[in-house]
């Protein structure tokens, strides 16, 4: 038996900055815990894209950014590693061994997405982590069916979206559900130096992607808004794969003079854009936020959004303390809402300390650890 304190732990993929995070939080800890990247990687998967200002028109290809310009102000630290994936002659027995190899020099693996495929093949406990992939498992293919079998054979499966609970009960997995870690440290309200010459400013940085995300339905929302309250503005993130379509709708609506396109942002540009809005728009799907909805709530900053009052009961214990709408008129009566500096503000600071309570750094690594011991220590 290993106690935890001697244990040495990786977190092996890093999708969307989903375990940077926690390693981070686990080594102030001194919990021997260290991070697997790899590249080429989709820039908002990097470290760099959480810690580093950095221009999304100055890296290159996002899919594959440029690596020097990435590290100009970053310094790796010694837990993280990045193995190589570049394509070549035999590159995926090539992959496959590189990552079985680092995977068996630890006593405990986390498997963000896609590591679970390896983990089972390492011949160490491993913890699958699930931020949404289990929503895809109805594809017919080798890769799903290699990660349902990666998923059945870990030790257990951290869940990170209420909504998918359902489906690990239907597919018989093991799961805990622990939220995502949130640097409160970080993301907290700042003032601006400088404010945007409008009343009322919302911001919706989510991806173009309506079938998940829902953006037609906010972005015709505003339109009804922004007839009575002219001076409004909608900021929306350029980036996605519905993005003509968006732009389309927005054409349609004649607001076109009312929109900001704002390029896909490194994490203290979203920041600061998170402190310039009155409030963020982030989903009205799913029925569960990622990341964007508790970092602006953590800002202190009221999120319209959709929550299923089922599944983040479940979760939770309670609800999040967001303004919850998926139909138009529901989010425009939201809209309306947050014309009212008073009830922002009230909003705003219930937001930040549900946050500190549910998604906090000493909360949720506590929960990590609850976790590891229980595999290690047996």
């Amino acid at each position: 038996m290993v106690e935890i304190e001697d244990a040495r732990i990786a977190h092996f993929g890093n999708l969307v900055n989903d375990a940077f995070p926690i390693v981070k939080a686990l080594r102030d800890r001194q919990i021997a815990t260290d991070l697997y990247v790899y590249r080429p990687a989709h820039v908002c998967s990097l470290p760099q894209w959480e810690v580093c200002d950095l221009d999304i028109n100055s890296i290159g290809d996002p899919y594959n950014p440029n690596w020097e310009t990435l590290n100009e102000g970053f310094t790796q630290p010694s837990w993280m590693h990045v193995l190589d994936f570049n394509q070549g002659f035999f590159s995926k027995l090539q992959r496959f061994w590189q990552v079985i190899k680092a995977m068996r020099a630890y006593d405990l693996l986390v498997a963000h997405v896609p590591f679970s495929i390896y983990a089972q093949f390492s011949n160490k406990p491993y913890i699958s982590f699930d931020a949404g992939a289990i929503r895809y498992f109805d594809a017919n293919n080798i890769r799903t069916r290699l990660f349902k079998r990666g998923y059945l054979k870990a030790k257990d499966i951290i869940v990170t979206n209420p909504d998918t609970m359902d489906l690990f009960d239907k597919y018989g997995f093991k799961y805990h559900f622990v939220p995502f870690l949130i640097d409160t440290s970080r993301y907290r309200y700042e003032k601006p130096e400088k404010k945007l010459p409008y009343e009322y400013v919302f911001f919706m940085p989510s991806r173009q992607y309506w079938q998940e995300k829902g953006n037609n339905i906010f972005i015709e929302s505003f339109y009804q808004f922004h007839k009575e309250y002219k001076d409004s503005i909608l900021a929306i993130a350029e980036w996605g794969t519905d993005l003509h379509r968006t732009k389309e709708l927005i054409k349609k609506l004649g607001i076109e003079k009312s929109i900001i396109w704002l390029p896909l942002m490194s994490k203290p540009r979203l920041i600061k854009w998170y402190n310039l809005s009155t409030a963020i728009a982030d989903q009205f799907v799913l029925g569960s936020y990622g990341t964007t909805a508790p970092e602006a709530m953590a800002c202190e900053k009221p999120v319209i959004t959709y929550l299923s009052e089922e599944h983040n009961m479940k979760a939770f214990g309670d609800l999040p303390p967001v303004l919850n709408a998926r139909k138009k008129e529901d989010i425009l009566n939201c809209l309306l809402l947050c014309t009212d500096h008073n009830f922002n503000r009230r909003i705003g600071e219930q937001s930040r300390k549900w946050i500190i309570r549910i998604h906090g750094p000493d909360v949720v690594t506590n929960k990590h650890l609850a976790i590891y011991k229980n595999i290690i220590e047996k």
